[in-house]
């Protein structure tokens, strides 16, 4: 380092722009750096001394130069060394070295840089001038900066600055945003610009302001406009700004920020909107006004506001005062609570309260505040006040009406339910709750579809037509539960009405009767059997008479072809045929024996019967009769055909209608009786038909079968015989048709069960 000192020395001797270099450069500092081998470089004691080191020897046993400086900094300097050229000798730089005490000191290196022969940089002196107060005061200012940036990023402040000097305006990425730009859009702006966006209704008072700020006339600039955003509709905004650098008395630099103004203008608009309407309602409805002006302490009330407080004209309301007229207790801490709030925070409030009057009376009445605000602060507070106690005292007669109402159903005897508008329960009666299996379920204020999920559309239609004025009751309903159990019912379901005389819900009135209908039933059920019965035993008579008249008849008749024709060949003729009618006629005594019997024990003893041995039985029986009509006869039936029939029934049915086409044939033409059997799934149909006189059925259709019906004149004609047959065919669950044209015959169609 002596070397280089000598050679420092020498240089300074000879170099006069060297010396002129360190006499204006050097305050802090200098140094003669061998750039090959730093740590044999020359410093000067001033620059160990702004390092903190006393003096050389002091520096030589604790201070490393490379240890001392940062890496980065001495990096960036030796580049810069490294690119000198002859006729560019001199570099700066700023180092950041470790003082002696662990500090950071920051000094500007400012070097001249010695080339050899070949042109290559082997050596520097440099000059050092201490700038750590200077960085210090940097690094806070840029931290503060980037403080602020933070607070008005975290704000969303809509910041602009204009420079006065080049005519820039710089708009932050939040004002952009509020005239509905991106962040990338606009860029580098002028104040005309800015101008040309403001409402030409506004841009007088705009410009205004803004020159008399400019002139130093007005500590800031405030002001309120309309600026048209990219979608062209217009904003609100409150413009506030300040002049932040003067030059010779002129502003050059002026910054500020916007703040969205819409809601609250529009709040404004709507304010005096309402303050007009009171105003009109005050006319029209008698609704009193109030008035607080915060600032100056000051309380107004209307002529109405003064009739409802029953006070005098020259009354001075006081706030305080006001607030002594509500009823001590919950209803003035609630009033002085709202009326706070909105005083203080600018909330609306709408209460409904009461007060005593200045002559004792008590009153409900209802009153509205909504607070003013001027410029951003609140200035007064509006409001509405009305004597609602006509409302109240209605609505505590409803409500008394209602529980009076709920308490009866609750203790009435029978199954009632009252139900809101909704159909939710206000009230049901214990024996609803009890038919209902609804004890153990609290269902007040509950759904009544939500109770019974099961109720059908018809009904959800019928309640809402009683919910319209109807009234709807049924006798006898029977309801199906949804796990499939019944139960009949009689209820009524209508609807109560309010104090206003309007439909406030239903009411619904129901009764369990499955026990009655039960009981009906039994005694239906019972009232048919005696029926059946006694048309049994009337059935029973005209079959005995029926039948054995048929037989009678058949006998009489015999005897008088005998007394007229007494010959030995006569009698042998009729003889047979006499004690085959005298046969049947005991039978047929049997076999209504046995229907009387029936007749006390079971309608359904119905008995598998062979359809042809019974046809052959009744014909054999009418043998005089065919005999004498001349009668052509044919039978087609199988003999294996059987029936499920009561034997005295199937007699008196074949009897009946065989009888009937010997008796009315035609006096015109031979008679023809043919009688078939066919089989279907369920029946066999016996068909009987003849040639005879026929019927009208066009005109005797609907009483063919009708008791004492008589179709044709003929002396034995009694008008029974059709009405046993279709009686005994529908008591075996048979049917019976029938076909017939008037003189050309009759065709019967009997159904009996296979």
């Amino acid at each position: 380092m002596t070397d280089l000192f000598k050679e420092y020395q020498e240089l300074l001797n000879t170099n006069l722009g060297l010396q002129s270099f360190i006499q204006h450069s050097a305050l802090d500092g200098v140094w003669f750096l061998e750039l090959d081998q730093i740590d044999r470089s020359w410093y000067n004691s001033t620059f160990l001394k702004t390092l903190g080191f006393n003096d050389e020897n002091d520096s030589s046993s604790h201070f490393n130069f490379k240890d001392a400086v940062d890496k980065d900094d001495l990096a960036l300097l030796m580049a810069k060394i490294q690119q000198s050229k002859k006729d560019e000798l001199i570099v700066e730089q700023v180092l950041k070295f470790k003082a002696k005490n662990n500090s950071t000191i920051w000094l500007r290196c400012k070097g001249f840089v010695i080339l050899n022969e070949s042109g290559a940089a082997t050596r520097m002196i440099a000059t050092l001038i201490n700038i750590t107060a200077e960085k210090k005061t940097a690094i806070e200012l840029a931290h503060c900066i980037k403080q602020h940036n933070q607070v008005i990023e975290g704000s969303e402040l809509a910041t602009w600055e204009w420079n006065l000097e080049n005519d820039v305006l710089i708009l932050n990425d939040h004002w952009k945003r509020l005239l509905d730009y991106a962040d990338n859009e606009l860029g580098v702006t002028t104040i005309k610009w800015w101008a040309d966006r403001i409402h030409k209704d506004d841009i007088s008072q705009v410009e205004s302001k803004l020159i008399t700020h400019l002139k130093g006339e007005t500590k800031k600039l405030e002001c309120q406009l309309r600026m048209l955003k990219k979608d062209n509709t217009w904003i609100w905004l409150s413009c506030k700004g300040k002049v932040i650098e003067r030059k010779n008395g002129r502003a050059t630099l002026i910054s500020g920020f916007h703040q969205d103004l819409t809601e609250s203008k529009k709040y404004a608009d709507e304010l005096e909107h309402y303050k007009n309407l009171l105003e009109h309602s005050n006319e029209v409805a008698k609704i009193g006004t109030w008035e607080v002006d915060i600032a100056k302490n000051e309380v107004q009330w209307s002529k109405v506001t003064r009739e409802i407080h029953e006070v005098d004209e020259d009354f001075i309301p006081l706030i305080s005062k006001g607030l002594e007229f509500y009823k001590k207790g919950k209803d003035r801490d609630k009033i002085t609570s709202e009326f706070n709030l909105a005083a203080t925070e600018g909330k609306s409030f709408d209460e409904e309260l009461r007060i005593v009057t200045a002559k004792g009376n008590l009153k409900w009445i209802r009153t509205v505040g909504v607070p003013q605000l001027s410029n951003g602060k609140l200035v007064k507070v509006y409001g509405v006040f009305q004597d609602i106690s006509d409302k109240k005292f209605h609505e505590e007669a409803l409500q008394k009406s209602y529980n009076q109402t709920k308490v009866f159903i609750e203790q009435s005897p029978s199954a009632l339910a009252m139900f809101d508008l909704e159909l939710n329960y206000l009230a049901a009666s214990k024996q609803w709750l009890t038919d209902y299996k609804l004890k153990n379920k609290n269902i007040i204020g509950m759904n009544h579809y939500e109770v019974f999920p099961g109720i059908g559309e018809d009904w959800k239609t019928m309640h809402q037509n009683c919910l319209k004025g109807e009234t709807h009751r049924k006798d006898e309903d029977e309801f199906v539960r949804e796990d499939g159990t019944s139960q009949w019912i009689t209820w009524e379901v209508k609807p109560w009405y309010n104090l206003n005389n309007e439909i406030g819900g239903l009411i619904m009135y129901t009764a369990i009767i499955t026990p009655l209908i039960e009981a009906q039933q039994k005694a239906k059920n019972m009232l048919e059997v005696m029926t059946k019965q006694n048309d049994r035993l009337l059935n029973f008579s005209h079959i005995v008479s029926h039948n054995l008249r048929s037989h009678t008849s058949n006998m009489t008749m015999l005897l008088d072809f005998m007394d007229k024709d007494k010959s030995t060949e006569a009698l042998e003729t009729y003889y047979p045929m006499f004690k085959k009618a005298t046969t049947n006629l005991s039978e047929t005594i049997q076999n209504l024996n046995d229907v009387a019997n029936m007749n006390m024990h079971s309608s359904d003893a119905l008995e598998t019967l062979n359809l042809k041995a019974y046809i052959d039985k009744n014909i054999a029986t009418l043998d005089a009769s065919i005999i004498d009509v001349n009668c052509n006869l044919s039978i087609s039936v199988d003999p294996k055909i059987t029936v499920k029939a009561i034997p005295a029934y199937l007699d008196s049915i074949l009897l009946n209608l065989f009888t009937n086409a010997i008796k009315y044939k035609s006096e015109e033409r031979q008679l023809k009786l043919r009688v078939t059997a066919t089989k279907t799934k369920k029946y066999i149909i016996i068909t009987v038909s003849d040639n005879g006189l026929g019927i009208d059925l066009k005109k005797h259709r609907k009483k063919l079968f009708g008791m004492y019906k008589v179709f044709h004149k003929h002396k034995d004609s009694r008008g029974v015989g059709l009405f046993i047959t279709k009686s005994q065919i529908d008591a075996m669950n048979g049917k019976v048709e029938i076909e017939s044209e008037v003189n050309k015959g009759t065709s019967f169609n009997v159904y009996l069960l296979r």
